[in-house]
């Protein structure tokens, strides 16, 4: 499941939706938030820490598309049942929800979701993931201004690499 790919954007940060296409192995990781930052190397165990991507340096050279999770008290995720349907209604119907599913208004929100295997007569268990579309819009400027287009952007709960 991923939260955003940054091609999906409209620009707009308001309630707009994310899809997630492809995943690119990149051996650079990086945790976001918008108070800081750290990464870290897996081929090479190297790391850097900073308040901004620009200031993690070399770490990030030659790694055009890492993969960014969100810190945890960056992301609002939710699990819901919802009928078995194309991943467009989907969307239709999680727009119509989000209001119920989380504690800012839709407008304020950028999200995505992943429908799981796990089906019951109530619906197949769905995972959503929002993060604020203000802070979305940031991550993206940091990234463009560091020559980055993330492989994906995820929450951290979901992220494939601890940064500890």
């Amino acid at each position: 499941m991923g939260l955003a790919r940054t091609d999906d954007f409209d620009g707009a940060g308001r309630g707009h939706e994310v899809r997630v296409n492809r995943i690119t192995q990149s051996p650079v990781h990086v945790e976001w938030t918008p108070g800081g930052v750290r990464a870290v190397n897996i081929a090479t165990r190297e790391t850097a820490e900073g308040a901004r991507l620009s200031d993690l340096g070399p770490i990030l050279s030659g790694h055009g598309h890492p993969l960014i999770g969100v810190g945890r008290r960056d992301v609002f995720l939710k699990s819901v049942r919802l009928p078995k349907a194309d991943p467009d209604d989907l969307r239709r119907i999680l727009g119509v929800q989000l209001a119920q599913l989380f504690p800012l208004p839709p407008d304020q929100l950028s999200f995505d979701f992943f429908q799981t295997a796990n089906q019951t007569a109530e619906g197949c268990l769905t995972v959503v993931a929002a993060m604020r579309g203000e802070d979305l819009k940031r991550l993206q400027a940091e990234l463009k201004a560091v020559g980055l287009t993330p492989a994906r952007i995820l929450p951290v709960a979901h992220s494939c690499s601890r940064l500890r």
